[in-house]
C-alpha cells in the first residue's frame, strides 16, 4: 500500500513535469513563430546587410558529386549542407576571413563540437587562403565581433536557456 502511495506521487511528479515541458515547448515555439527572440532583430539587422548568394546548376553538381562521395558536411538523404559549402567555396572572396555562425554537427569537428570541422576547415585555408571564425551561437559571435551589441550575454544566455529545454524535449521522447 505504501509502494502504490509513492508510485503516485511520482506519477502526479511526472505529469508536472510534463506539464512544464510541454508549457515551456509552446512558449519557445511561439517566440520562435513571432520572433520574439533578442537574436531574431540582430539576425534581421545582418541579413539586411548580408550579400544574397545564388546557386546555380555548377554548385549542385560539384554538391552532388560531394555527396554522393560522402565528403564532407551533409546528413544523410540530404546534400543541402554542401549545397551552402559549394556556395561559399564559389563566392566568398578569398583571403577574406569567414564567420561561420551556426552549431549545426555537419559543419562541426567530430572530436570538439565546439570547433569547426578540420576537413572543412583545412579546404577552406587551402581553396581562399583565409581562416574560418566559427561560433556555434549568435551571442558569442556579437560578443566577439560586435561588442558595441550590449545585449551580446542576454543573448547567450537565451540561446542556452533554448539549448536546455531542447535537450530536455529530446530526451525525453527518446
Amino acid at each position: 500500500k505504501e509502494l502504490q502511495m509513492y508510485y503516485e506521487d511520482i506519477k502526479k511528479i511526472e505529469e508536472k513535469i510534463n506539464t512544464k515541458i510541454d508549457s515551456t515547448i509552446k512558449s519557445i515555439k511561439e517566440k520562435i513563430k513571432k520572433e520574439l527572440f533578442m537574436a531574431d532583430g540582430i539576425i534581421q539587422g545582418l541579413f539586411s546587410e548580408a550579400k544574397l548568394i545564388k546557386y546555380d546548376e555548377e554548385i549542385i553538381k560539384r554538391a552532388r558529386i560531394r555527396f554522393d562521395l560522402d565528403i564532407p558536411p551533409g546528413k544523410k538523404g540530404s546534400y543541402g549542407d554542401a549545397v551552402i559549402w559549394e556556395m561559399l567555396l564559389k563566392e566568398f572572396p578569398e583571403k577574406e576571413e569567414l564567420y561561420f555562425v551556426g552549431f549545426d554537427n555537419d559543419f562541426r569537428s567530430s572530436i570538439d563540437d565546439n570547433d569547426f570541422s578540420a576537413f572543412l576547415l583545412k579546404e577552406w585555408k587551402e581553396r581562399k587562403k583565409a581562416d574560418i571564425k566559427s561560433y556555434k551561437h549568435l551571442g558569442e559571435f556579437t560578443k566577439n565581433k560586435i561588442p558595441e551589441i550590449e545585449q551580446s550575454d542576454k543573448i547567450i544566455e537565451e540561446e542556452e536557456r533554448v539549448d536546455r529545454n531542447f535537450l530536455v524535449t529530446t530526451t525525453a521522447f527518446n
